[in-house]
């Protein structure tokens, strides 16, 4: 009984590239359940899990301790072009990223924030303090997906996307959608 219930939980921290070519099924698809565009249905695991586009990058998802992330699906149902695009595109949309920092920056709020998101990024605790020190003249969101696309120029808006569904702020997913690619 424990086990079936913990089972959906446990396959949503697998690599997407071991669920089933093709599985990617978005919400308009499937009416029935509540995924995003940036989501698929995965059936087994009954949970919505983040889609991936096809490419392998480092992503580091639990502090220091990055892995190389294969995905070896490339799900036609996702938007590939804005799961594909380069960070930097989120930081060119300056509507998308100021209802982020609204959703992200705010600290003491129900929920992984901005400060979750440098950690999973990567950055030291120390960074993250000076980030939130500067918070007067400066988003330590916007700071923090400054210094990642600089360090890792092949950062996508896939890997933010991801980040953020495993923080499990589907809120922010969702205003990520908004991001313009190739307007």
């Amino acid at each position: 009984m424990v086990l079936a219930m913990l089972l959906p939980l446990l396959l949503c921290l697998l690599p997407s590239a071991l669920l089933p070519p093709g599985a990617c099924t978005t919400a308009r698809k499937s009416p029935s359940k509540k995924c995003s565009s940036l989501q698929f249905w995965h059936q087994e695991a009954q949970a919505c899990i983040p889609c991936e586009n096809g490419y392998a990058n480092k992503v580091p998802l639990h502090g220091d301790h990055a892995y190389t992330h294969p995905v070896l699906i490339t799900p036609a149902l996702c938007p590939t072009g804005l799961w594909g695009a380069p960070l930097q595109h989120l930081l060119d949309d300056p509507d998308v990223l100021e209802e982020l920092i609204m959703l992200l920056d705010p600290e003491g709020k129900a929920g992984a924030g901005t400060r979750h998101l440098a950690a999973r990024y990567g950055l030291s605790a120390t960074w993250i303090d000076y980030a939130y020190s500067l918070r007067s003249t400066r988003s330590p969101l916007r700071a923090t997906l400054e210094t990642v696309a600089a360090r890792q120029p092949d950062a996508t808006l896939g890997q933010l996307a991801g980040l953020l569904a495993a923080m499990g702020r589907m809120d922010a997913l969702q205003v990520l959608e908004g991001v313009q690619v190739g307007v």
